[in-house]
């Protein structure tokens, strides 16, 4: 059987990875329907049917399909790390929120964390940690009463 990388390869597809938190794969816009299902078909089967959350886009100017491929599992675990010494846990939304980097927009996955409200600095610092190291364009918090 054919691995997830060499299937993205074998359509012209070009893998780059974040980390341990996404994937984007660019693809010619001209790939048939079928192999891009087969494609994220793949990636559901290496990382989890169900800890995958998928954007994708097509770039006109570019003659380009951009999917990007995010790890649940490991955005949560890598949030937890920031939120838990504040008392808070960290959840992904199954939603995408819009954001600006560099000279493109980016779609990225909700980051919540929820607990007893920490301070409006805490927050910030929290907020701030996660969006500078994890590919999250928003964070949003859910009290605890």
């Amino acid at each position: 059987m054919i691995s997830f990388e060499d299937l993205v390869a074998k359509h012209g597809g070009v893998l780059r990875r974040f980390k341990d938190f996404a994937l984007n794969i660019t693809l010619p816009i001209t790939i048939k329907e079928s192999n891009l299902k087969k494609i994220i078909t793949a990636g559901r089967e290496k990382y989890g049917k169900d800890n995958l959350l998928i954007n994708k886009q097509k770039l006109e100017k570019e003659n380009k399909i951009e999917i990007s491929l995010f790890r649940k599992d490991t955005l949560v675990a890598a949030g937890n790390i920031i939120a838990n010494p504040f008392g808070l846990e960290a959840e992904i939304f199954d939603a995408f929120s819009v954001g600006v980097g560099g000279d493109i927009r980016t779609y990225t996955p909700i980051m919540n964390v929820r607990g007893v409200f920490p301070g409006h600095d805490a927050l910030a610092k929290i907020s701030e940690e996660i969006t500078s190291t994890l590919p999250i364009n928003r964070v949003t918090f859910e009290p605890k009463l």
